[in-house]
């Protein structure tokens, strides 16, 4: 089955992600993002998008660096469409002698969160690719933030 489920509040949103959350897990190899917004769809999908491109790069160094390019451009993307979202939401819901510091605060936020995943990608692939390397032929370097 597939199919979509449309809310229109964000308290229904919870509703739905807790109903869903609590429903049978269907089996099988396929994916489902649910977003609040078409951004973070978008990023989800060059999320996904990426880790399929680092799998296939031991098999096909072209098509893997096509995705590649390709869901990283989604990632910007979904990344600006809902920083830009959030930043608009600001705007609107911030007293005006503020709305600086708060999208300074954000856009902080945003940047730190960027470093603080791409750290832990890099660790996280280093290790594995440690764990898959056959015994005495890995090398690895450390770097401690």
């Amino acid at each position: 089955r597939s199919g979509m489920l449309r809310v229109f509040s964000l308290e229904a949103l919870f509703d739905a992600v807790e109903v869903l959350a609590m429903a049978h897990v269907p089996r099988g190899d396929r994916l489902a993002i649910l977003t609040n917004g078409g951004g973070m769809g978008v990023l989800a999908f060059g999320a996904f998008g990426a880790t399929v491109a680092v799998v296939l790069f031991a098999t096909s160094f072209a098509a893997a660096l096509a995705i590649s390019v390709l869901s990283y451009a989604l990632i910007g993307l979904g990344f600006g469409a809902s920083g830009t979202s959030l930043l608009a939401l600001l705007a609107t819901a911030t007293e005006p002698r503020r709305r600086a510091a708060a999208a300074t605060i954000t856009w902080l936020m945003m940047i730190a969160g960027i470093a603080v995943t791409a750290a832990t990608v890099a660790l996280v692939l280093m290790v594995t690719a440690l764990l898959a390397a056959p015994a005495g032929t890995a090398t690895a370097t450390v770097m401690y933030m």
